[in-house]
């Protein structure tokens, strides 16, 4: 990645570039989060 390149971040590009991994890091860690749940509903379940 080039992120140096953009420090300033004020360039439309970088701006919607941080949002999206903003977004996908949420999304992997809802994932993780609703599999915890799982694993946990799982193991009481037995």
């Amino acid at each position: 990645m080039k992120e140096g390149l953009c420090l300033n971040g004020h360039s439309p590009f970088s701006w919607l570039k941080q949002i999206r991994i903003k977004s996908e890091f949420k999304l992997i860690l809802i994932n993780q989060l609703i599999n915890m749940q799982i694993i946990k509903y799982l193991k009481t379940a037995k």
